[in-house]
């Protein structure tokens, strides 16, 4: 047995271990937990974090193994690369695929679901103005939360002007626009 069978065999065997520890462990939707504590549906820490350049949630932990011994085993098999050769190649794969799902699936459905969170809640809130409101027109606020950072659509509550970088407070949601006022 290949080193890239074993590593794929272990990435296969994590990605289900950290599955299951997820959702035994009480993450909301099964969603995965990062072991770096920067997701607040996980038990192993709270608070709000984005992923950038490298991440240990084991879902992208366990796509960089996958990819790895998957690459790696084709390499050796069908190129018939030795073990030194097929490396480098593997490691490249292996790297790429996660940085890849990283940044273009798990991040865009994590930001996804954070837009998707009730934005009434947020009532009360004091945000910051991203784009212009002009009278009744529509802009956008920017608020920082516990859970993160979110953008909505904005119009005016009484129909002010209020200008990229002022404050605002939400007074009400209406047809998923933020009603503001400025502070």
């Amino acid at each position: 047995m290949s080193i890239f069978l074993m590593v794929l065999i272990v990435g296969v065997v994590f990605a289900v271990v950290s599955f299951i520890f997820c959702m035994v462990s009480g993450a909301s939707g099964g969603r995965s937990c990062e072991i770096t504590g920067t997701s607040s549906n996980c038990p192993l820490g709270g608070g709000a974090g984005q992923l950038s350049f490298f991440t240990l949630a084991p879902n992208m932990l366990a796509v960089a193994l996958i990819g790895f011994g998957l690459s790696g085993e084709i390499f050796m098999r069908l190129a018939e690369l030795t073990l030194l050769v097929a490396l480098i190649p593997a490691v490249i794969i292996g790297y790429g695929l996660m940085f890849f799902v990283n940044n273009y699936i798990y991040l865009p459905l994590q930001r996804a679901d954070n837009t998707a969170k009730n934005i009434s809640s947020f009532v009360g809130l004091t945000v910051e103005v991203t784009e212009n409101i002009r009278g009744s027109g529509l802009g956008s606020v920017r608020s920082n939360t516990g859970e993160g950072a979110f953008s909505y659509t904005a119009r005016s509550h009484d129909g002010t002007d209020i200008l990229a970088g002022e404050q605002a407070i939400i007074l009400d949601v209406e047809d998923n626009n933020c009603m503001v006022v400025k502070k």
